[in-house]
């Protein structure tokens, strides 16, 4: 049973940073891309400093609980750029500049 859940693990965790290696060349300006993808990298960092120094003392239950919320926030991310984000398929960079974010 843990095997499969490290296995689940792994190969979301590959998705995740995949994607995001992929999107963050897309998603910002060229003109700030630089400062932007360590802007987000970098928070992602602190994100994971935090975490381990807040939930050094939790149960596993509770620990599961700020896991729960961290998928919910990232649901919601989801689904806002689902309904308001747009479709860089098929997209030159170039012309990424010219969307109004």
């Amino acid at each position: 049973m843990f095997l499969s859940l490290i296995l689940t693990n792994g190969i979301f965790t590959q998705l995740t940073w995949g994607t995001r290696l992929v999107l963050e060349g897309e998603l910002l300006r060229t003109k700030y891309r630089a400062t932007g993808i360590s802007v987000v990298r970098a928070s992602g960092w602190i994100i994971y400093i935090f975490s381990a120094i807040f939930t050094y003392s939790f149960s596993i239950a509770f620990f599961q609980i700020y896991d729960i919320l961290f998928w919910i926030i990232g649901l919601l991310g989801s689904a806002l750029w689902y309904t308001y984000g747009f479709d860089t398929n098929n997209l030159q960079i170039i012309k990424l500049d010219e969307i109004n974010l």
